[in-house]
């Protein structure tokens, strides 16, 4: 019974909401759409952290999977370790790759899972169809993969173990967006022929949309091929051969009732015995390495059912940066719309007065209130909800530019449905409470004397509504102050002298070893490469390094060796191998020496260049020319220094000038591999790009040319974190800031219109129109002063946060501050004159009618 009174109430409230809602639609309007673009921002934005952060795998029973690391007081990889590592608490080593012996070892030791499977990442495969080259992305997985994870195919099947089998028929499946995007959605694409590095494939399926595998969610694979091809897609020796060679992740599906400590405790002596085996092996291969000992390593078994996010932790800061951007934003829409309740409130003062005379209760009419401020924030949750599904493609496709990876679009699944609704709710108590509580705290007899339009002598006074607004100036200077120093940021950036001539340089990647070339076959493409691009009218120079510059990639070494030398030990020191010309070509000053050319090749004795933080750090006094240093201990060859540049930008331009050498690649063409092309043209590099496509052609039609660009363009790409921060709060700073000043202009109009009688009665006393203007201008500034004061407090208190993004100033930066202080104060100005002005036109004889 008390539930069916409940319910007959609640129905109540919404009809009565609906209709005041109904009979003054402009206001509620307002209070819609301002918080609809709030809530719609905080929906996309939130979509991307789902999906990065949040999201499980979409496959059966996700929290059934776990994820196989290990963790060690120090570097349990040798030769190779491909994956990041991290630090735990203890400050051990961290990391989730295994060498395939492990991998085989745990699988025959298994016994509390159900199935333990593996896979790597492949960032590069040439990939011909149909006479089309491309350059994608892959993964290479074990037989058991997908019974694995328990994911069905879109079409035709998925790879089994019998194709993990050596000698079986080589066969691949493609993910859904290379579907679409490679084959056009071709339903009849299984038992197609495709050539991967040179060797023929044949498609057997497609995974579904939702599937973007268990690596990293935000690097999703194009291509799945089974773990026994991985040698052949190479062109080099089995990673099984080379039990020290850490590559694959492995997960597996625990078994009803098994825990994570059975795991370990059945899985450790495994892990432990195949990594001593690889240990071993490695230096029985090599005797002349020195044997340091194995260092002990143990298994750790944690939830896998988000897959493998070895890069979370670079998209943490960013993500928080860019949520606290539009929870700000959402903070002032709700400020914004509690001030427009507080007016819609007063002009219901008469109506409340009498409601409460009659015997509502104050408890009543608060739910009463609640309920219309609820039904408009539900009503700007939907708005919100098809702006953020409008809106979500733009931010995953901001956070693709920020991270410099393959994403796939943000899906709107129920978390984020759910965040939406949470975020509505909230909403709609926070900007109602206020206004409801205000409204029903009433003393009856003066409000029931009060006309319909409420109008009272509240004289100058700072209430509510006014601190709300200067609450609101404060946040949008918050969000104003970050644009600036964003901005600011990007400019300093782009002032930072690079070292080398950066114009009218077109950049794009080859790799023929994709192709099969190897050793000097490689060096011959290259070579005629360079001529036939050299070429090409309006080309002045052709170059090729393994590293471009300005690109977040760099080769390093700590290990330098330099016989009779008291530098430094452990210094990082940058390895570029470059063609001949690349200084030439770069615009890199040659200040000693020589520069590199054909004749250091391999036979050659063995050169490099350095440039002159590498001189200056090891051999000060300009005598560096002639000397000799190994890169590793381990080199068979000492390198003589020829010559000696001049400083230039090779990882970021954040980075001070490091020491850099750049070493021949002709002299090891036995390694030599993908490298990024450099042409130097007379005019607009972009010009030339199919010409450069032809050339490429010419020399084998099966090459396939990425990351075609301008080195300008590689700049840009670099700044891309800093570029998306400046936009992302210039963008809503000004949404704030426009926010704020309808706040402001409301809430003076409405206090204008309040006391018409009041200033009609100064009028008439003597007051002058230039006075009243003055005091209604001084009420705004005093609120326009309050908040900007609020805040710098919070800029100054915010500044930790976002001190890592800034580059040539500190958060608390004075000119910044000043300079968007008096941005505020100007905008807040233009929007209390209108208000103002209507104050000192009132007519006093109207003005005394006015009640």
């Amino acid at each position: 019974m008390w539930t069916f009174r409940w319910f007959e109430a609640l129905v109540q409230d919404l009809r009565y909401s609906a209709r005041t809602i109904k009979q003054n639609p402009i206001l509620p309007a307002a209070v819609i759409l301002s918080l609809g673009i709030a809530i719609g921002a905080n929906t996309a934005t939130f979509s991307v952290v789902n999906d990065i952060l949040l999201k499980m795998l979409p496959v059966k029973d996700p929290s059934q999977l776990v994820l196989l690391s290990w963790a060690s007081p120090g570097p349990a990889g040798w030769e190779g370790l491909n994956g990041s590592t991290t630090r735990d608490a203890a400050g051990r080593t961290v990391s989730a790759s295994f060498s395939q012996l492990q991998f085989e070892r745990m699988k025959e030791q298994n016994q509390a899972l159900s199935d333990l499977f593996a896979f790597a990442q492949i960032y590069e495969l040439n990939v011909s169809s149909d006479k089309e080259s491309d350059v994608t992305t892959g993964q290479i997985v074990s037989g058991n993969f997908y019974k694995g994870l328990g994911v069905r195919p879109l079409l035709g099947r998925l790879i089994t173990e019998d194709d993990d089998q050596a000698g079986a028929e080589p066969v691949a499946v493609l993910a859904y967006q290379y579907w679409k995007r490679h084959f056009g959605g071709d339903p009849d694409v299984a038992g197609k022929a495709i050539y991967i590095n040179g060797l023929q494939f044949t498609v057997i399926g497609v995974s579904p949309a939702s599937f973007g595998g268990a690596l990293d969610i935000v690097e999703p694979p194009d291509l799945t091929i089974p773990l026994s091809d991985e040698a052949q897609i190479h062109w080099s020796e089995p990673r099984n051969q080379r039990p020290w060679y850490w590559w694959l992740r492995v997960m597996g599906r625990l078994k009803p009732g098994a825990s994570y400590n059975q795991v370990r405790a059945n899985l450790e002596g495994a892990f432990q015995q195949a990594a001593q085996e690889g240990h071993d092996q490695y230096y029985a291969k090599n005797p002349k390495r020195k044997n340091g000992g194995i260092v002990a390593a143990s298994l750790v078994v944690g939830p896998g059912g988000r897959g493998v996010q070895e890069t979370k932790e670079g998209f943490e800061v960013p993500l928080a940066i860019l949520m606290t951007i539009v929870g700000l934003v959402l903070l002032i829409a709700c400020v914004n719309a509690a001030n427009l309740l507080l007016a819609r409130a007063g002009t219901r003062r008469r109506e409340i007065a009498i409601r409460l005379a009659v015997g509502a209760s104050r408890r009543r009419l608060i739910r009463q209130l609640l309920t219309e401020s609820l039904m408009m924030a539900g009503a700007a949750g939907l708005t919100g909800l098809l702006l953020a599904y409008w809106g979500k493609d733009l931010a995953s496709g901001l956070m693709q530019t920020l991270s410099r990876q393959k994403m796939n679009p943000a899906a709107l699944d129920v978390r984020v449905l759910a965040f939406t609704a949470g975020v509505s709710l909230i909403t709609g108590l926070a900007f109602g409470i206020a206004p409801a509580l205000r409204a029903t705290r009433l003393d009856l007899t003066p409000a029931l004397k009060e006309n319909s339009t409420g109008q009272t002598r509240a004289g100058f006074r700072f209430g509510l509504g006014k601190g709300l607004v200067a609450f609101q100036i404060g946040i949008s200077l918050v969000l104003l102050v970050g644009a600036g120093l964003f901005i600011r940021t990007v400019r300093n950036l782009r002032h930072v002298e690079y070292g080398f001539d950066a114009n009218n340089l077109l950049l794009f990647n080859i790799d023929p070893l994709l192709n099969g070339y190897k050793g000097e076959r490689s060096a011959a493409v290259y070579r005629q490469l360079t001529d036939r691009l050299g070429a090409i009218p309006g080309v002045r120079s052709v170059t090729c390094a393994e590293t471009p510059l300005i690109a977040h990639e760099q080769d390093m070494t700590d290990g330098l060796i330099i016989p009779g030398s008291n530098a430094p030990k452990h210094t990082p020191i940058y390895i570029n191998h470059v063609g001949p010309t690349f200084l030439e070509t770069m615009g890199i000053p040659l200040l000693m020496g020589r520069g590199l050319t054909q004749a250091d090749s391999e036979g050659a004795p063995k050169v490099v260049v350095v440039n002159k933080a590498f001189a200056d750090l090891y051999f000060p006094n300009n005598t560096a020319i002639g000397k000799q240093f190994k890169l590793e201990e381990t080199d068979k060859d000492y390198l003589e220094i020829i010559g000696i540049t001049g400083n230039a930008r090779y990882d970021s331009l954040r980075a001070d000038y490091a020491p850099t050498v750049y070493v021949p690649y002709l002299q090891d063409i036995e390694h030599l591999g993908g490298q990024t092309v450099s042409v130097r043209t007379a005019g607009d590099p972009i010009a030339l790009v199919p010409e450069v496509r032809e050339a490429v052609q010419s020399v084998d039609r099966n090459l396939a040319i990425t990351r075609v660009k301008t080195q300008m363009d590689q700049i840009d790409e670099s700044l891309s974190q800093e570029r998306l921060f400046a936009g992302f709060t210039l963008v809503f700073g000004g949404l704030a800031l426009l926010l704020s000043c309808l706040g402001l202009y409301g809430v003076m109009s409405y206090s204008v219109s309040r006391r018409t009688n009041e200033i009609g009665i100064r009028m008439a006393l003597g007051a002058n129109r230039g006075l009243v203007l003055r005091q209604v201008m001084q009420d705004t500034m005093l609120m326009v002063l309050l908040g900007a004061a609020t805040g710098i407090g919070g800029v100054l208190a915010a500044g930790k946060l976002i001190a890592s993004v800034l580059f040539g100033l500190r958060a608390s930066d004075p000119i910044t501050i000043l300079v968007c202080v008096a941005i505020l104060t100007g905008v807040a100005a233009i929007a209390s004159y209108l208000p103002a002005r209507r104050a000192a036109n009132i007519d006093p004889m109207e003005a005394l009618r006015y009640e």
